[in-house]
């Protein structure tokens, strides 16, 4: 279950170098996250991927393929050698077996907001990127609100085995992105996250930048 707390409308830069009169409090450790957060690093949002979504849509081309690779490889073993069992596994695992294992690395997998970049812990295997290095989010959601976002410029077909229970071979030929699969209020992380972005790079909000056009063209129209 994800859990929100509060924004602070203090800025990246403000809360790198906090200067205040009180003592900070003894973090907690009320989440995995906490122990490898740096000092006065604070958690805006945490939360796990839903274990209950067990397809996404890479299982349209994925399906298929497996039934594929599972027939030839029943038709090689039973016809040529024995060597065509090999695929036989492959596919019943292509099939069925990575559900399983899809649901069991995602009880095992955290993600954090904080207010210095964006988080991701797979077991024992941490991964992090400060938000001004984030070149680009991704937005899929669901009519639930459960959704995915990626932190990432690559088009989608490049990474289409994450979130597979056949993570590995996205790995092959391309770095390892950080992505919030199957989270809940999807919509609400990623605004989180835009405005950090923003925050980061010294850039305005959309909105505020329209504001702010909008005031000068008003400053600048002539009076009737």
């Amino acid at each position: 279950m994800a859990q929100h707390s509060e924004t602070t409308s203090e800025s990246p830069d403000d809360l790198e170098n906090p200067e205040s009169g009180t003592e900070e409090p003894e973090p907690d450790y009320s989440t995995p996250i906490e122990p490898i957060l740096a000092p006065g690093e604070k958690i805006l949002w945490f939360g796990q991927p839903d274990p209950s979504v067990h397809t996404s849509s890479a299982d349209l081309y994925l399906v298929p393929f497996s039934i594929v690779v599972l027939l030839v490889g029943i038709l090689w073993a039973l016809t040529f050698t024995a060597a065509g069992w090999i695929f036989v596994i492959g596919g019943v695992y292509a099939l069925v077996g990575r559900f399983f294992w899809k649901a069991h690395r995602k009880r095992m997998t955290y993600y954090a907001v904080t207010d210095r970049r964006i988080v991701r812990l797979a077991g024992r295997k941490g991964k992090a990127q400060p938000f001004a290095e984030i070149p680009d989010v991704k937005l899929r959601v669901r009519p639930s609100g459960n959704g995915t976002i990626r932190f990432s410029e690559r088009p989608g077909f490049t990474v289409i085995y994450q979130n597979s229970g056949m993570d590995w071979v996205s790995l092959f030929g391309n770095p390892d992105e950080i992505a919030f699969h199957d989270i809940p209020d999807a919509q609400y992380v990623h605004d989180l996250v835009m405005e950090w972005v923003y925050k980061a790079k010294g850039q305005p909000l959309p909105d505020e930048a329209d504001d702010t056009d909008g005031a000068e063209d008003e400053a600048s129209s002539p009076e009737a």
